[in-house]
């Protein structure tokens, strides 16, 4: 019972971090990903102090996009990992857990693009929604993945286990 409560407050948590991003006025946003750009820059070119403040800027701006595309399946396929968590804590098997979630997910991204048409300078863009889409599934895929995979493992163990155990009962 303790595990499935902290796996749905951690989820809700999650949505509220992204509510919070969807938030930001379009400047913050695109103050942030410029940011991003900018230490991007930093790691990857290593004169980069000695361009100029218009080299540094013109490539922040070329890695704006894919920075928030990226921002979006990474924050989206948390959730997917989060939903599905919570769906297989509350023992649903793995097939109905993954469209639970995908469906959760997805219409959290929809919701989570409308909320936007609310914010100073945001858009909801339906292209959004399938790429906050395929975040979902990714998360989804790689916690059901990971799950069945352990899963295999525990019951490998406990056939092994069950074998010595016969054997000894044998002896």
């Amino acid at each position: 019972m303790i595990k499935r409560t902290i796996a749905v407050v951690l989820t809700i948590i999650w949505m509220l971090v992204i509510f919070a991003y969807s938030a930001k006025s379009a400047e913050a946003s695109t103050g942030q990903s410029l940011r991003l750009g900018r230490t991007l820059g930093r790691l990857v070119i290593s004169d980069w102090n000695e361009l100029s403040a218009a080299d540094q800027q013109a490539f922040a701006e070329r890695w704006d996009h894919p920075i928030r595309k990226t921002a979006h399946v990474t924050e989206f396929a948390i959730l997917g990992i989060l939903l599905t968590n919570v769906f297989l804590l509350r023992k649903t098997k793995k097939q109905p857990a993954a469209m639970l979630s995908l469906f959760c997910g997805i219409v959290y991204a929809a919701s989570d693009e409308l909320h936007q048409t609310f914010v100073p300078g945001r858009a909801g863009m339906f292209g959004d929604v399938c790429i906050d889409a395929c975040g979902v599934v990714i998360g989804t895929a790689l916690f059901i993945g990971i799950y069945a995979l352990t899963e295999n493992i525990r019951a490998g163990k406990a056939q092994k286990a069950s074998v010595k155990g016969d054997y000894k009962n044998e002896s």
